[in-house]
């Protein structure tokens, strides 16, 4: 492998420059992730350094989830897509020889990902450091004493270049002759992109290097004795998780009262129905958050010693999370009663597929907490959260909301066209389509034109320029292929830049806002 990790990292340098300098990420990511992992996966196995079965299953999270930052444009999902590549990619290197991720715990995430993080930085010095040794010892001529020289001599040179360039104008003049004659007015930039280069295969061969020499050496935190000495006794968290149980079985009671009779009680009770359901559901989506943190935390701490203390603590934590349940469906309905009533946003959206995941995080950690295998709860947790990702990406958030709040129109509610012209380039196709669609009342319709007339004069300019073929994203070419598609029914549609917010006139003479009217969040 030593004599190929140069090359390949090199080679991995220049394909990061080659994808993204100075181009937006489209499908040079997915191929930057494919190719990377490929490229080490190889390099690992000429060495004899064979991975463990079980990590072929981090591939599946790594390749759905980078192929969903070029099929997706709406910014959550693009967010999480590469945040749980980055993850599962670093994963690899950790658990190369061992295969232990799926045991890790908080403790094991924390020290691995800084054990990585160290070796990255360090390994390669010390891989050519025992090359260059090994060089000298067999009496051959080594480089690196020439290149550490070059390396310090040229902020040396520049320095004084500077200052003799200022002290001097003839010697400045013929400098500046010089440099045109080499064509060198880029250097700074060619500079920025060798550093660039030297930094990712730097990056590169750290990873390589810690799969194949430290993921041998890893072991899983408690193992051998619990990682964190349990400090609370069974009396003290029997007050306090009672406590939390009485609490929250008083707010279930009172919510059981709105589960069964709806908006009638609300009214009785002296609040508006748009008061009830806006107000709580984020704050009860906190409560159930925190309330899973809290029975993971006090479980961690707290001492078990003979069986009734473990059937009793088993008994407080399934009824916390009961009640825990409870609460998130009122919080599900709060936000349900919302929709209906003001329409769908991406920010009502989120929460709403969160509690979902939430939900069945809470059923896993009853689960575990039956079978006694609460060490799980991390990678349990780690998976709800990429179940939430995915089904972001999987459902279409933009194109949800434009669904969703067109059946709310035809239904007789406002559009804020402004609003659906604010989405991300998801949102066009489906625009597109209901553009033509006959059930649709005409003064809907119309708002769908002014719609795209917004996004396509002034939001998506640079979105629908031609891009280098990196660049390349299946979000932005559909869009831009169904805007072509109805080019000629968006003719008689007049924008007004001179504006901000810029301004739709509509062919009935109606002025449609580039922007939301309606404050949606």
């Amino acid at each position: 492998m030593k004599k190929y990790l140069l090359p390949v990292s090199t080679a991995i340098g220049l394909l990061f420059d080659l994808l993204f300098w100075k181009k937006a990420p489209g499908i040079s990511f997915p191929l930057f992730v494919l190719l990377g992992v490929s490229a080490g996966w190889l390099l690992l196995k000429t060495d004899g350094k064979s991975p463990k079965q079980i990590n072929c299953w981090l591939l599946v999270p790594i390749l759905f989830f980078s192929a969903i930052t070029v099929l997706r444009r709406e910014p959550m999902t693009v967010f999480l897509g590469f945040l749980f590549t980055f993850f599962c990619v670093l994963l690899l290197p950790v658990s190369w020889l061992n295969g232990l991720w799926p045991a890790f715990n908080l403790a094991d995430y924390a020290v691995n990902f800084v054990n990585l993080v160290g070796g990255i930085l360090t390994l390669p010095w010390r891989e050519q450091k025992t090359a260059g040794d090994e060089q000298i010892k067999k009496g051959k001529k080594s480089l690196g004493p020439i290149l550490r020289g070059l390396a310090l001599s040229l902020p040396v040179w520049l320095m004084f270049i500077a200052l003799l360039s200022s002290a001097d104008l003839i010697f400045a003049q013929r400098l500046d002759a010089l440099l045109k004659n080499f064509n060198l007015g880029n250097m700074s930039e060619l500079l920025v992109q060798a550093i660039l280069v030297a930094l990712v295969g730097f990056f590169f061969a750290g990873a390589v290097l810690f799969a194949a020499q430290r993921s041998a050496r890893i072991k899983l935190a408690g193992a051998d004795k619990p990682w964190l000495v349990p400090l609370l006794g069974m009396t003290e968290a029997a007050i306090l998780l009672g406590g939390v149980i009485l609490l929250f079985g008083v707010f279930v009671a009172m919510q059981f009262r709105y589960f069964f009779s709806g908006q009638a009680n609300i009214t009785l009770d002296g609040f508006t129905y748009a008061e009830y359901a806006r107000r709580g559901f984020g704050e009860l989506l906190s409560v159930a958050f925190l309330s899973v943190l809290m029975q993971q935390a006090i479980s961690l701490i707290t001492r078990r010693e003979t069986v009734q203390e473990r059937r009793a603590f088993t008994a407080f934590s399934l009824t916390i999370i009961a009640l825990v349940l409870v609460i998130l469906v009122s919080a599900f309905q709060r936000l349900t009663l919302y929709e209906s009533a003001y329409g769908f946003t991406r920010m009502r959206t989120y929460p709403h597929v969160f509690m979902l995941w939430l939900g069945v995080l809470l059923v896993a950690v009853a689960v575990m907490e039956v079978l006694g295998r609460q060490r799980w709860f991390i990678n349990a947790a780690i998976l709800a959260a990429m179940g939430f990702g995915a089904t972001l990406g999987i459902m279409n958030v933009d194109r949800l909301i434009v669904q969703r709040n067109l059946r709310n129109a035809a239904a007789g509610m406002p559009l804020d066209a402004g609003y659906l012209a604010s989405l991300s380039s998801d949102a066009i196709p489906v625009l597109v389509e209901n553009l033509a669609e006959d059930t649709l009342p005409e003064s809907v319709r119309e708002g769908v034109g002014a719609a795209l007339v917004c996004y396509r004069d002034v939001f998506a300019n640079d979105a629908l320029k031609a891009k280098p073929w990196p660049s390349y994203h299946f979000s932005e070419s559909r869009a831009q292929q169904a805007l072509q598609g109805v080019h000629a029914r968006l003719e008689d549609y007049h924008v007004n830049n001179e504006t901000w917010p810029a301004m739709v006139a509509a062919p009935s003479g109606k002025i449609y806002s580039c922007q939301s009217v309606t404050g949606m969040d």
